[in-house]
């Protein structure tokens, strides 16, 4: 799907939803993923479109805010992704990440070591039939840069003001960021 697709149903869904709703794309790189979203949120105020963060089929400046949730560790290039969401967005927007990070407390990352890399995988395979699914976690998990890189790249592809918050003992993190007015 091309940027004028793509704006063309963001403006046919916010044209039904009136002048004051807005319209929300959702993009995901999985198939499944975006069928099993649609019919969640009305379609006046979401557009479901399947893309590659790398290359998002979107205008320069077009985007009012863009998050991410446990899916930016799992891009081909992190760098690439950012510099694309960067480029979408419009000044003053705002880039909010959630993802896994590794607890930095010795006594919290031992435990969440001994989940992560031997119960998690064990009883997400029984439950799922999927065990693979649940060993590629933990390591995506370690190879994604820890907090103060992750913010240091969002600054490197061009964000401002760039923030994040460790949660739950420091198993996940919000990363927050925005694109300059100027």
């Amino acid at each position: 799907m091309h940027a004028t697709d793509v704006e063309e149903r963001v403006a046919e869904s916010a044209a039904e939803g009136g002048a004051e709703k807005r319209a929300y794309v959702r993009t995901v790189f999985e198939q499944i993923a975006l069928r099993a979203g649609i019919g969640k949120a009305p379609a006046s105020v979401l557009a479901p479109v399947a893309a590659d963060a790398q290359q998002l089929p979107l205008a320069d400046g077009s985007v009012q805010g863009a998050t991410v949730a446990f899916g930016i560790r799992n891009v081909a290039s992190l760098d690439r992704a950012l510099a694309e969401v960067h480029r979408v967005l419009a000044p003053g927007a705002r880039f909010v990440i959630l993802e896994f990070t590794t607890p930095s407390s010795a006594v919290v990352r031992t435990l969440y070591h001994f989940y992560f890399h031997h119960l998690l995988p064990f009883i997400g395979g029984v439950i799922s039939g999927h065990r693979t699914a649940y060993k590629y976690l933990p390591r995506s998990v370690a190879n994604f840069p820890a907090e103060a890189a992750l913010a240091r790249r969002m600054s490197e592809a061009g964000f401002a003001e760039v923030r994040w918050t460790s949660l739950t003992f420091g198993i996940a993190a919000i990363h927050v960021g925005s694109k300059p007015v100027s």
